[in-house]
């Protein structure tokens, strides 16, 4: 990581995990990572079973520990850390849960916000320690933990603005979608249930100061939000995989004006993972369904919007997509005009990756089914990726599959 500032200081830090385990079996961590990945805006980079994943969030940048493995011995878990190009305020700043770095440039930064879950979603506590002037260690109460185990830490530094505490999401929660309304405000939504404290369902309002939610939100609470959008009159178009926005059933997409949420029509027969408003006032629709407002589409459709932006019957455009996907059933459908890669990636709810494959397929069309031999019961994320073009699919596996 480099910080940037013109007046504050550049340079650049790290924060690495040195050693794992317990007091009386600690174990070493090479140096070298054994690989490094990057997708969906997140970097992960493998030592042994550990893997350490960084992506940016509204409060600064989020460096998880993911281990894989329960380690070997009695008491608790300790992940080591060294700072490189920083040094540690030894002066007991861990009370109040963070640890204060300042860079070899002179800039300060704060490593906070720890929390820690396990696989079933448990959270667990966790502390810092500091145990030099460039160390530190984390410790985990994992008794009773299912692993694998995340452990997730915050990076701020002054060219961060915090929002607070920022979005009291849930352990699988995520911020997905963000919006700037004409007034400045900026609106997110995703899977997490409350912001600033307060019940928000799925999307919320920062004004600069505090959180509120938007009505009752997307009441669907096992549902999600992927895409945001404005029309040119400020209405606010929210889609997903949900069936309920405030007190009105919306099939994936609903429209909150400022005061209450609509539906669009009947919505779609699958999630919407993208929206686009061009300027004559159309709605773009983009996602995993074959229909939407009753109409045939597949995985696109364009909504008319009139007068202050009411919607007209949605219009189906049929496109030859290069993917489609049906989580019911886990067949995923591709379409090649020329020999093409598809790759497959497999997500537990935690962020954990259960799958992964790659195949060349030949031109023409093609459905196979995503395995669920061997994965435990649950919801997983698809990832899949042909060509410049990728979609991500909710899904769940039963008793007997999909």
């Amino acid at each position: 990581m480099r910080s940037t500032s013109g007046n504050e200081g550049a340079g650049a830090f790290a924060v690495k995990p040195i050693g794992i385990g317990r007091a009386a079996l600690m174990k070493k961590l090479p140096s070298l990572a054994d690989w490094i990945n990057k997708a969906d805006n997140t970097i992960r980079i493998g030592r042994n079973d550990l893997v350490e994943e960084y992506r940016t969030s509204g409060n600064g940048i989020r460096q998880d520990f993911v281990i894989n493995q329960k380690p070997k011995g009695i008491g608790r878990l300790l992940l080591d850390l060294t700072f490189e190009g920083a040094k540690v305020n030894t002066a007991g700043n861990c009370r109040r849960g963070e640890i204060m770095a300042r860079l070899d440039c002179g800039r300060l930064l704060a490593y906070h916000s720890l929390n820690a879950i396990d696989d079933a979603g448990k959270k667990l506590q966790a502390r810092f320690e500091i145990t030099g002037d460039a160390a530190a260690r984390i410790v985990v109460d994992d008794l009773n933990a299912t692993y694998p185990v995340r452990i997730d830490p915050t990076i701020t530094d002054a060219d961060w603005v915090g929002t607070g505490q920022s979005i009291g999401i849930p352990y699988n929660g995520s911020v997905a979608a963000s919006a700037i309304g004409k007034n400045g405000d900026l609106f997110v939504a995703g899977s997490f249930l409350t912001a600033g404290g307060i019940t928000v369902n799925h999307i919320a309002r920062w004004n600069g100061s505090q959180w509120s939610a938007l009505g009752g939100g997307i009441t669907d609470l096992d549902g999600a939000v992927a895409s945001l959008v404005f029309d040119n009159s400020g209405n606010l178009y929210a889609a997903g995989e949900f069936d309920s926005a405030g007190d009105v059933a919306a099939k994936n997409i609903a429209r909150w004006d400022g005061t209450t949420w609509s539906f669009l029509g009947s919505g779609t027969n699958g999630s919407v993972l993208s929206l686009n408003c061009d300027k004559k006032g159309f709605l773009h629709v983009g996602g995993t369904f074959s229909t939407a407002g009753g109409k045939t589409s597949l995985n696109y459709a364009i909504c008319g919007l009139t007068g202050t932006g009411s919607a007209n019957p949605v219009q189906g455009k049929k496109t030859a997509s290069a993917l489609s996907f049906d989580p019911k059933t886990g067949l995923m459908h591709v379409f090649h005009k020329s020999p093409a890669c598809v790759a497959l990636r497999l997500f537990s709810l935690s962020g954990r990756e259960v799958f992964s494959a790659s195949q060349k397929m030949a031109a023409g069309r093609h459905a196979c089914r995503i395995p669920a031999r061997g994965i435990a019961r649950g919801t997983y994320i698809a990832h899949v990726k042909t060509g410049n073009e990728s979609m991500r699919s909710r899904f769940t596996v039963g008793k007997c599959g999909y």
